[in-house]
């Protein structure tokens, strides 16, 4: 529907570029090529989502298709306004050079979630080298849990900090991401993984199996696999600027003949844009892969490693889930997930 909807809102600024005079197009022409780009910049989407479907990341040559003709009508859009007026040049160009950035994103994580290429990248990595490491991390993560406590199976609270879970959870789905693309996994795997649950409470097996649940969603229907590297921080840190740069520029310049209200539509888009990537940014920072890169990777210093888990160890609270006991039928009290 987004791709629909950008496509439709495109093709209707071009139309009216070609039927509508020069004397029409002097100052209002510029502001529809400033909302043309908005559309693409929107078109993006949220780092939540990028997949209604399974087959819509094996057909993101087809969405790549859609983004050339979108790119396309925009630029066909600035032909036709920009040698007439130049006012609104530099902040038009600075959003659509975002919009385009965010739209390769959005295709790179099609691309990377796709099947076939799941399956290639994870015959070349987890089946050869890395498996021998997967198990030896399992070792780890059952000795932490004998390290909690004696008798540790007979308790059923949850005992494990949610950023141990989280750590946990994202070792077990390296493991048994296979499922994805119908492969399997090997025996001392599945011996591993059952010792682990066997030692650990209902209550946090619960835990770690949901997050290791939510990083598969995230693999196969959202930005995660594209936004999460270095490249991905720099343009989103090059997205932000430029955005806010458009928006001084145009708060800078001259309104003298835009009404009202499309002084107000733009200054709403450009509020959107600053917004979305403002919630973007905390996303990123707060989320469960961030966690893993603190918990799993040394940063190269001992002070910042020292700082990042602190940190960590203060949002464990804020972070957990809370449990609330209800009743059931034979007067049983069971936990359930709130």
């Amino acid at each position: 529907m987004a791709d629909w909807v950008a496509t439709f809102g495109i093709g209707l600024i071009s139309h009216n570029q070609v039927n509508s005079s020069a004397c029409a197009t002097d100052v209002d022409g510029a502001l529809q090529a400033f909302w043309a780009s908005f559309l693409l910049l929107h078109l993006g989407g949220p780092d939540t989502i990028t997949a209604f479907s399974l087959e819509d990341s094996s057909l993101w040559r087809r969405h790549m298709l859609n983004l050339i003709f979108q790119v396309g009508a925009v630029i066909y859009v600035f032909v036709q306004i920009f040698p007439i007026n130049k006012s609104q040049v530099i902040p038009t160009m600075l959003v659509f050079l975002v919009g385009v950035t965010k739209n390769a994103e959005r295709l790179q994580a099609l691309k990377l979630s796709s099947l076939p290429r799941l399956r290639e990248s994870m015959f070349s990595s987890i089946r050869l080298g890395k498996t021998i490491i997967s198990l030896g991390a399992v070792n780890k993560l059952i000795e932490e849990v004998d390290a909690l406590r004696d008798g540790y199976y007979d308790d059923e609270e949850a005992k494990l900090a949610e950023s141990i879970v989280v750590k946990h959870a994202y070792k077990f789905f390296q493991i048994f991401n296979v499922f994805i693309v119908n492969l399997i996994f090997r025996r001392d795997e599945r011996k591993m993984s059952q010792e682990y649950f066997c030692k650990v409470s209902a209550i946090d097996a619960l835990r770690v199996i949901s997050v290791e649940l939510n990083f598969m969603y995230e693999v196969l229907y959202t930005k995660a696999l594209a936004i999460h590297s270095w490249w991905s921080y720099i343009f989103r840190f090059i997205d932000f600027t430029s955005i806010v740069l458009a928006f001084i520029l145009f708060t800078h310049l001259q309104k003298d003949g835009l009404s009202k209200l499309d002084a107000k539509i733009t200054y709403s888009l450009l509020f959107g844009g600053i917004a979305l990537d403002v919630i973007a940014l905390f996303m990123l920072v707060f989320s469960d892969w961030t966690v893993v890169g603190i918990q799993w990777y040394n940063t190269g210093s001992s002070k910042l490693d020292s700082f990042l888990h602190k940190l960590l160890s203060t949002t464990d609270e804020l972070r957990e889930p809370r449990f609330i006991a209800c009743e059931a039928e034979h007067n049983r009290m069971l936990f359930t997930w709130s």
